[in-house]
């Protein structure tokens, strides 16, 4: 729509303690798709989502 302005939105990827680099593309289609799974969760509101950690730890086999 014209004249309305969508929020800046910022992801960041870390990889260990290492930064992951990603363009603003990039970007915009982690946040849609992480933000479409979270507000589809049945005890999340819309005005919850304004900072959002997703933290992934992957065990090594035993």
């Amino acid at each position: 729509m014209a004249g309305r302005k969508e929020p800046k939105r910022r992801v960041t990827v870390f990889v260990g303690d290492k930064t992951i680099p990603l363009n603003p593309f990039t970007q915009d289609i982690v946040a849609e798709i992480n933000l479409a799974v979270i507000k589809s969760l049945k005890k999340v509101t819309e005005t919850e989502v304004d900072n959002v950690q997703i933290k992934i730890s992957i065990d090594p086999l035993s």
